[in-house]
């Protein structure tokens, strides 16, 4: 009698994700099987299996195994990839290769949390080169607080990995922002040691948070009258594209 073997073959791969780019590789697992009439099937995760069959003393074998072994070259090598404030409050992102291989490009990607991803720069790679690379890009609009960075690497068959996360702050609001005189009488003067962006704004509130007025802040120097307001404590609330919102308590005399 004619005996089949049914054998479920199942591929497992897994990333190495470091500071050097790895491709994905295949794990190594297997078994074996025989029957009562020396029948045996031998296979390997991730490879061809093979039969042998027993026949009147004579063994068979069908099929072909690979290596359980295999041998890529890494796409990339990265020495490092870092984060950067510029004067301008911009963020400098840069990194650099010691060798490529099929590498198709780089994304620069952001999160505002360390776990939520998103691509907001693309660079093209150099394919094969045995030589270093630099490269570098400008986060123009980074997000208030902290920015989290990682890069990501992706070959010519679309296979792809991360860098290590890099993370930087934004200088705090204060170091641009001064207001006086406190306590004040009549108006208060909002100064800025650089140009303000066009979503430069400010907000004045009661103690309990109930909002009073706003304006934009078009100027280096700003006027907030308050002189119609009544003696008390206020909370005076500026908002500055690229820094955290600086509040400052107010007292009107």
């Amino acid at each position: 009698m004619k005996k089949a073997f049914t054998l479920t073959a199942v591929f497992l791969t897994s990333t190495l994700i470091s500071q050097a780019f790895a491709q994905n590789s295949i794990n190594s697992a297997g078994g074996m099987g025989s029957s009562a009439e020396g029948n045996t099937v031998s296979y390997s995760i991730g490879q061809v299996f093979d039969q042998a069959n027993k026949v009147s003393g004579i063994s068979l074998i069908e099929g072909v195994q690979q290596p359980s072994e295999i041998s890529l070259p890494l796409p990339v090598t990265l020495i490092y990839f870092k984060a950067a404030l510029t004067t301008e409050n911009q963020v400098q992102l840069s990194w650099s290769t010691a060798s490529e291989t099929n590498n198709d490009f780089f994304t620069v990607e952001r999160s505002a949390n360390a776990k939520k991803f998103y691509g907001i720069k693309t660079v093209p790679g150099n394919g094969n080169k045995s030589q270093i690379s630099n490269y570098q890009v400008i986060d123009a609009e980074p997000l208030a607080g902290i920015s989290y960075y990682r890069l990501k690497q992706t070959d010519k068959d679309q296979t792809f990995a991360y860098s290590k996360i890099a993370s930087i702050k934004l200088n705090d609001l204060s170091n641009v922002v001064s207001t006086y005189p406190n306590p004040a009488t009549d108006q208060i003067m909002i100064r800025l040691t650089k140009a303000p962006s066009k979503n430069c704004g400010y907000q004045l509130f009661y103690m309990d948070g109930k909002l009073l007025q706003a304006g934009d802040i078009k100027e280096n120097m700003t006027v907030v009258n308050i002189s119609h307001l009544t003696p008390g404590m206020y909370l005076l609330k500026i908002k500055e594209t690229n820094y955290d919102v600086q509040t400052y308590k107010i007292v009107k005399m």
